[in-house]
C-alpha cells in the first residue's frame, strides 16, 4: 500500500507499532558508514582546495556503480526516486555519467569490481526505504562539495553540475523523511529497513578505490 509518495507498512498482527523512530533509528545505523566515507581518500580530496580533474573523475567513477545499483533496486520494487521525491528527476547515474563524460581525458586508477548485486541490496518495499534515505541523504554532503568545488582553480572542476544536481534535491528530501517518521512501524520493519540503509552504505565504501 502507498502513503503520498511512500511506501505504507503494512500492519502486523500483535506486534507493538512505532510512530516518529524511523528517522532516530536510520541516523544511528549509518553513523559509522558517514564516518568511514567522509575520511575516505576519494571523498576527502573534494573538500581540498588543490582538488583537481582527476581527483573529481576519481570520485565520480567510484560512485557510479554503487548508485546504478540502488537505482536498479529500487525500481525493481517500482519505488524509484522520482516518485519518493514526489519530483521529477533524471537518474542520478545520468548525471554522473554526463560530468565523467566531461571528464574523459582525464586517467585515474581503476575501480574494484563491487562483490554486490542489485538483489542483495532490497528484498522487499520496506528495505527501499532505507536505500532512499542513504541515497536521499546523501543531498546534504552534494550541497557542501558543491560550494567546495566551486571554488576550485581548475575549470573543469568548478564545471561538475553532479553534486549541484543532487544537492538542489535537499528540500524534496526533507519532506520525505517528515513523511517517512509520520508512519507507524513494527520493531520488525525498522531493524530490516537500518540493515538496507548499512548494506547500501557499506556498498558505497566497498566501490569507494584508494588513491595510490
Amino acid at each position: 500500500m502507498t502513503h503520498g509518495s511512500l511506501l505504507q507498512p503494512s500492519p502486523v498482527k500483535g506486534a507493538s507499532q512505532f510512530r516518529g523512530h524511523a528517522l532516530q533509528v536510520l541516523r544511528l545505523a549509518t553513523v559509522p558508514f558517514h564516518t568511514q566515507l567522509d575520511a575516505h581518500a576519494a571523498m576527502r580530496r573534494l573538500q581540498e582546495p588543490d582538488c583537481s580533474a582527476a581527483d573529481l573523475k576519481l570520485a565520480l567513477l567510484s560512485l557510479q556503480r554503487p548508485v546504478q545499483l540502488i537505482e536498479q533496486a529500487l525500481d525493481a520494487h517500482g519505488c524509484d526516486l522520482s516518485q519518493a521525491l514526489g519530483v521529477p528527476t533524471q537518474p542520478w547515474s545520468d548525471w554522473l555519467r554526463e560530468d565523467l563524460h566531461q571528464l574523459a581525458s582525464v586517467e585515474v586508477p581503476p575501480v574494484p569490481e563491487l562483490s554486490m548485486r542489485p538483489s542483495g541490496l532490497a528484498t522487499g518495499m520496506i528495505d527501499c526505504l532505507g536505500l532512499q534515505y542513504v541515497m536521499m541523504g546523501s543531498t546534504f554532503g552534494a550541497t557542501f562539495l558543491a560550494d567546495q568545488l566551486a571554488r576550485s582553480g581548475d575549470e573543469r572542476v568548478r564545471a561538475s553540475r553532479y553534486f549541484q544536481l543532487v544537492g538542489s534535491l535537499r528540500i524534496h528530501f526533507q519532506g520525505w523523511s517528515h513523511t517517512l517518521n509520520g508512519l507507524l512501524y513494527s520493531q520488525h520493519e525498522l531493524d530490516c529497513m537500518a540493515k538496507a540503509a548499512c548494506r547500501a552504505f557499506s556498498l558505497f565504501i566497498d566501490a569507494l578505490p584508494e588513491r595510490p
